[in-house]
């Protein structure tokens, strides 16, 4: 699958090769919002999200992200979070240690 179809091979776009072609357009600021509240479903439940987080401002600034990009920044996000930890608790250990 791809969202491009520029990069597919002529050859396999010829009539019977591929049945259907789907096309599939980028969020509105609505669905975005709401692949936000998905990804963060489970961080909400666990009490891990700040309250300055605001979903709709998120929705808002993410115009022309697709799924993938809203979950890819999700896990930039988190990654950017353990390192700071990580990066703390070493830190920690150099002082007492």
């Amino acid at each position: 699958m791809t969202n491009r179809r520029d990069l597919l091979d002529e050859a396999i776009l010829r009539p019977g090769r591929l049945e259907l072609h789907i096309e599939i357009w980028l969020p509105t600021e609505k669905g975005r919002e709401q692949i936000f509240n998905v990804y963060l479903k489970k961080i909400k439940e666990n009490k891990l999200l700040n309250d300055d987080v605001d979903i709709n401002h998120l929705s808002k600034i993410t115009k022309n992200f697709t799924g993938a990009d809203i979950e890819a920044m999700g896990k930039l996000s988190v990654a950017n979070v353990l390192f700071k930890v990580l990066l703390i608790i070493y830190i920690i250990q150099d002082v007492y240690y």
